[in-house]
């Protein structure tokens, strides 16, 4: 896929209810595709882990655990 030099995502679907990227880390040609919803939905990240038994989430995190929390009014 051609992308202009430096840019590392692209929108594969943004709407009301969705925002989807697909991005690209050219160092490793490595490729995902985040979905962001949650934040559309009124929550908010509250803690963010590396695996189920509470590692760190690092940049060399290969998998990752989300809290959100939707806030009180």
């Amino acid at each position: 896929m051609s992308r202009p030099p430096g840019q590392c995502a692209l929108p594969f679907d943004v709407s009301d209810r969705h925002l989807g990227f697909d991005t690209y880390d050219l160092a490793t040609q490595r490729g995902t595709s985040p979905h962001h919803m949650a934040e559309l939905a009124g929550l908010r990240l509250e803690q963010r882990f590396a695996d189920w038994g509470g590692a760190p989430f690092t940049s060399d995190s290969e998998s990752h655990v989300s809290v959100w929390r939707k806030p009180e009014r």
